[in-house]
């Protein structure tokens, strides 16, 4: 029997990699530069394969290896640029994708990393150039139009955004992210009778781990009748998310249903006493006999709710009395401070954007006020920040967001930046200014002073000069 060739192994890779299979495609490959180390193909096709699983710093010394076996390699440098683009160096990826279309002028491919790592550093024009550009080599492109529509979206040309997408999709009727990134568009805009039912399209390609939790549970559609029935409602994405869609839990219950509501363990103290939840599960923890399951942030598209709808009057989630006492007692000096917030979690995928240097947070805010800082895990420099500019941290240990909801209460009001707390201000009906970044969260619309979904919440649009 023959041995497996070079050609062989570099095709069974690219079958792999055409299969999603990117970790047999890293050991064909591997196989193929065993075989001939001085192949660039085979180095190239490698460092595309680690691209796929994320090791980004083993696909740049594969690309290296291109690069020293074939300098004038456009593919590799357009490779490069996403392997640095995803470590978060924008500028260097700029350099290396332009490299590429210097050396291969007809490379949509380029163009469209190209714009990307642009829109990375907020040149929305020159992201709008390159993608064009990416447009007119390739009309067929589907996944430039859809990249064209957020470049719209962050220029707050929404209806621009939506046909954009809607391009995408007639070429490619299978692109999961144009229709999820149409039903953002719709949702910013307000029309949110055509987005919820897109939104569902978040759950596809990488988020259908955290929608299959419990796989064999029947989804409710909205339809089956609840009367008598048990259902699991499952909290889905961040802290703040649950915050806010927690209010539409009562419409469930008021069908008749008994809600099993599954969470996060710093949420289930506080989540317990929301209208409508009958039990608490804690996430990895055993589901208990149930019906049916459905996800948190499905709900308001499966009652049909529009933007008018969405409203609560007054607190919709409340603190247990003994943390009520507790936190009164011990907020005692603080009852006329302003609580301030001005970053989120790092991991959050917008965080570079929503989160706001101590410094400049505090230049925004008015000197004579008394302020208490309830941001958690102060670095040393931002700690040295506070005490130069005279604000004290809440001391006593946060144990839950039940704890800082008790805290918040005890507040004359909140400054924050669009995280968790803002929602849970809103929830609480506790007076709060949001500090949001010039292309906000869809949640908060554009051009508004207020929010449709929190009566006591202010939005302060900020400018670029974060």
């Amino acid at each position: 029997m023959s041995q497996p060739t070079l050609k062989n192994f570099l095709a069974l890779g690219n079958q792999a990699m055409a299969a999603n299979q990117a970790e047999a495609g890293v050991d064909y490959f591997c196989k193929a530069v065993e075989l001939d180390g001085a192949n660039a193909q085979a180095y190239l096709s490698l460092g595309a394969a680690m691209f796929k699983l994320n090791q980004y710093r083993a696909c740049l010394e594969c690309i290296d290896k291109v690069l020293t076996l074939y300098p004038d390699c456009a593919e590799a440098y357009n490779t490069k640029g996403l392997a640095i683009k995803a470590l978060g160096k924008n500028k260097e990826a700029i350099a290396s994708f332009d490299k590429a279309i210097a050396l291969k002028a007809h490379f949509p491919e380029a163009y469209l990393n190209l714009a990307s790592a642009y829109r990375g550093e907020r040149l929305l024009i020159k992201a709008l150039r390159c993608i064009q550009k990416a447009i007119d080599q390739k009309p067929d492109y589907a996944q430039a139009h859809s990249n064209q529509g957020n470049i719209y979206q962050e220029l707050h040309q929404v209806d621009a955004a939506i046909a954009s997408f809607d391009k995408a999709i007639s070429l490619e009727p299978d692109l999961a992210e144009a229709y999820f990134n149409k039903s953002i568009a719709l949702l910013l805009k307000g029309d949110y009778k055509a987005g919820w039912p897109l939104y569902e399209w978040r759950w596809v390609n990488d988020n259908k781990a955290a929608l299959n939790r419990h796989p064999n549970l029947e989804v409710w559609s909205g339809k089956q009748p609840l009367k008598g029935k048990r259902i699991l409602i499952q909290s889905e994405q961040g802290f703040g998310d649950t915050i806010q869609f927690c209010r539409f839990i009562r419409r469930v219950s008021e069908l008749g249903a008994h809600v099993v509501f599954e969470v996060d363990a710093v949420l289930a103290s506080l989540m317990l006493r929301v209208q409508g939840v009958n039990e608490i599960l804690i996430k990895g923890q055993p589901v208990p006999p149930v019906d049916y399951k459905v996800q948190l942030m499905s709900l308001p598209g499966l009652f049909g709710l529009e933007l008018q709808d969405v409203g609560v009057n007054g607190a919709y989630v409340h603190v247990s009395p003994e943390k009520s006492t507790k936190w009164t007692v011990e907020m005692a000096i603080h009852r006329q401070s302003i609580g301030i917030v001005w970053r989120g979690s790092p991991n959050h995928l917008n965080d570079k954007n929503r989160s706001i240097p101590l410094e400049s947070f505090l230049a925004k805010l008015p000197k004579e006020q008394r302020y208490l800082s309830l941001q958690l895990g102060t670095s040393a420099h931002e700690k040295e920040i506070l005490q130069r500019f005279g604000i004290d941290e809440v001391t006593t240990e946060f144990f839950d967001f039940e704890d800082t909801a008790a805290i918040c209460q005890n507040l004359a009001m909140v400054v924050c930046v669009d995280t968790s707390v803002a929602h849970l201000c809103g929830a609480l009906n506790v007076p709060c200014e949001v500090l949001l970044d010039v292309n906000p969260d869809w949640r908060w619309g554009l051009g508004m002073a207020t929010s449709k979904w929190h009566a006591s919440i202010k939005l302060n649009r900020l400018s670029n000069e974060f």
